[in-house]
């Protein structure tokens, strides 16, 4: 699936909790891997054709703010919006 690992994280969505099962962290942060955000920089600033066609001519003009290159969990995932809680992976027509 494109570089790297790609995956929507496997922990319910906490608006879904009771109460008393609420998760620890802050409903608008993810967990992540510190050691993948120099990864997620590099790949930032080197995305794929695929990747920078999506961002500059769609993601990017939307109201609701997408990133990229978003480190979440174990993972590094092309496109993230944490409003919609969806993430989005640019995958070239060669794999298909």
């Amino acid at each position: 699936m494109g570089r790297g690992k790609h995956s929507i994280g496997r922990r319910p969505i906490p608006s879904l909790l009771a109460h008393d099962q609420a998760p620890a962290y802050p409903r608008h942060m993810r967990d992540y891997n510190r050691s993948n955000t120099p990864l997620a920089q590099k790949l930032r600033r080197n995305m794929t054709p695929w990747e920078r066609k999506l961002w500059h001519e769609h993601l990017k003009s939307l109201p609701i703010r997408w990133q990229r290159q978003k480190p979440i969990d174990e993972f590094i995932v092309d496109f993230y919006c944490a409003k919609a809680r969806l993430v989005s992976c640019a995958v070239n027509s060669l794999l298909n």
